[in-house]
């Protein structure tokens, strides 16, 4: 299951609102961090404007607490609840696994969807099935529960190596390209990202 984490703030003043949503109003905006990545919370290349099913159901929170404005710090996913702790970012957007030691450093909204991974492989692959893995170079994105997957897999010995990339950008061209055989990740971002790059010749 996923869910987006957000901060909270200690004490409320008299008219019932915390200080930090006091702070945000009066700013006129609520920062956000999120790593960008489509489709629930990013920048649109075009536009410049957020989109993203997260961002929709941001702007409805934001309209009932009377918060003017969003504005996006793109965070390399790993570092969200760090920036957020740091108090650098309001809010953390993004496709983020409620997991017990999240929980310890972030206060989380309910849970509004659940997902899986996804096994991301080049058109042309020989790899049919999680045991043709074996012996294969597989890549995934540091901070996430995908990343902590392929280190189980690779412990057990399901994967010959596992390769780091910072971003799902990064992550879906290095398999394009075929630096890795393989790539692990979210299967609602890549489903997406494949639907609207037909420039990758890749399959789930």
């Amino acid at each position: 299951p996923t869910s987006k984490s957000a901060s909270s703030s200690a004490g409320t003043a008299n008219s019932g609102e915390s200080k930090l949503l006091q702070d945000i109003k009066k700013r006129g905006y609520i920062l956000i961090g999120s790593s960008n990545d489509a489709p629930f919370s990013y920048q649109d290349a075009d536009s410049g404007k957020l989109k993203g099913v997260d961002i929709e159901i941001l702007r409805e929170i934001c309209k009932r607490l009377g918060i003017p404005d969003i504005k996006m710090k793109v965070v390399d996913f790993s570092n969200l609840l760090v920036e957020l702790n740091n108090k650098n970012v309001d809010m953390v957007v993004d496709a983020m696994y409620v997991k017990n030691d999240r929980l310890q450093v972030a206060a989380f909204s309910d849970k509004w969807y659940q997902e899986g991974e996804a096994v991301v492989i080049p058109q042309n692959s020989s790899i049919a099935s999680k045991a043709d893995l074996k012996g294969k170079t597989v890549g995934a994105q540091p901070g996430t529960t995908f990343y902590d997957t392929a280190q189980q897999w690779l412990k057990d010995g399901k994967i010959g190596n596992l390769v780091s990339y910072d971003s799902q950008a990064t992550l879906m061209s290095a398999v394009n390209m075929g630096k890795v055989d393989a790539v692990i990740t979210d299967g609602i971002v890549a489903g997406y990202t494949l639907s609207q790059d037909s420039s990758l010749k890749l399959k789930l």
